[in-house]
């Protein structure tokens, strides 16, 4: 089979251009090839370090807590919720009061986990 002209000449360049370019030697690339960490990177990983040997704050008072109560210093009044308080940091919520279906869900929630939390955590710590 005899192929045209046009095509036998442009497949012709097409393996000479193969050719030229599997006999040059190979060209090692010699600039950076790991960019330098960004202070972000460098942030997430002390904070990552941080938590993994219990030095972040919340875990260090989380620890002096438990060791207060396993030695015998109970500072927990079961009376009063633990959260009472406590500042949110989630923002206001924008859709609060515009669907009485989820407000009447969270409300139930709500009461279901403070029920929850009177007749089994709260005996156990007046005991």
């Amino acid at each position: 089979m005899n192929l045209p002209s046009w095509l036998s000449n442009a497949y012709q360049n097409y393996f000479q251009q193969t050719q030229d370019v599997n006999n040059k030697p190979y060209q090692q690339y010699g600039g950076q090839t790991v960019a330098t960490p960004t202070a972000d990177q460098y942030g997430a990983t002390w904070l990552a370090n941080r938590g993994a040997s219990g030095q972040m704050d919340s875990q260090v008072a989380q620890q002096a807590a438990l060791q207060g109560i396993v030695g015998g210093q109970y500072s927990v009044n079961p009376t009063q919720s633990p959260y009472l308080g406590m500042q949110t940091y989630v923002g206001q919520n924008a859709y609060q009061g515009q669907n009485p279906y989820l407000d009447s869900m969270i409300n139930q929630s709500n009461k279901q986990i403070t029920n929850a939390y009177d007749t089994s955590v709260a005996p156990q710590l007046a005991a």
